[in-house]
């Protein structure tokens, strides 16, 4: 999204893809995530009809839901709340997803970021990690080049080439170069 708005609000009946589907679009990448949708709804406002598009709503992740027509003052209410309650997200830890196979190294890294504001996911292979990065969407991934059975070039890769986490900045971690000595030419 070029733009990145504090509130998008979305009717549901759209021409290519319908609110819902748009909002969960918007909600599961990670650049928008935070964003806070309102959706609109005017559809069939029978009680069986508003409870099955709540549900849908919530399915679908929407912060905000207003049946049409909408009450100038019940949607200036409603933006302000989505917007504070933006606020407040805002000023939650951003995650760290550390995937690392040294259980002293995460634990370590896990007390120094935790102890900076971070909150801190650790994984101990390639493949967690991957299934975290995609659950959690975390802010960053630090990964290690070195892991057992799927090493973390390969885990780069497959999270790069994910639609889901592509945009998550990836750190490598590795050892390998301090473990290498000068030869001894004396």
């Amino acid at each position: 999204m070029a733009l990145k708005p504090d509130l998008v609000i979305l009717d549901v009946m759209l021409l290519l893809k319908d609110g819902f589907a748009v909002c969960h679009d918007l909600k599961n990448h990670p650049s928008t995530k935070s964003i806070p949708v309102l959706i609109l709804n005017s559809l069939d406002s029978s009680l069986e009809n508003k409870r099955g598009t709540q549900v849908l709503a919530k399915g679908h992740k929407v912060d905000g839901y207003l049946e049409k027509p909408v009450d100038l003052n019940h949607l200036k209410t409603e933006v302000q709340v989505l917007l504070s309650e933006s606020d407040k997200q805002e000023e939650k830890r951003q995650k760290v997803l550390l995937i690392d196979d040294d259980p002293d190294f995460c634990e370590a890294i896990q007390t120094i970021l935790s102890d900076k504001g971070f909150q801190v996911i650790t994984s101990h292979t390639g493949e967690d990690g991957i299934h975290l990065a995609e659950t959690e969407n975390p802010d960053i991934v630090l990964l290690d080049v070195v892991l057992p059975e799927m090493d973390g070039f390969a885990a780069c890769k497959y999270l790069k080439e994910n639609i889901k986490t592509e945009p998550i900045p990836i750190v490598m971690l590795t050892s390998i170069g301090s473990r290498l000595t000068e030869p001894d030419y004396a």
